[in-house]
């Protein structure tokens, strides 16, 4: 099941990629009756700010990290 929401995942990522290159967005997935991985939907924001209500803040700290690095900060 993992290797099929990779594979979910990276499909709508370069479809969305291809009209809106060098964005960052969040895929939102679930599973269908079948247990299924299913896209609800691409979402276009940052959506990290959950990760900042996170005990220990360790998560929303590395990914910040990341982002640093990719803006050559």
């Amino acid at each position: 099941m993992v290797e099929s929401i990779k594979e979910i995942s990276i499909s709508a990522a370069q479809v969305i990629a291809s009209e809106y290159p060098s964005r960052e967005y969040r895929i939102d997935l679930g599973l269908n009756a079948e247990t299924k991985p299913i896209i609800f939907e691409v979402n276009n924001t940052h959506g990290i700010k959950g990760f900042a209500n996170l005990d220990g803040k360790s998560i929303w700290r590395k990914i910040v990290e990341i982002r640093k690095l990719q803006n050559g900060e």
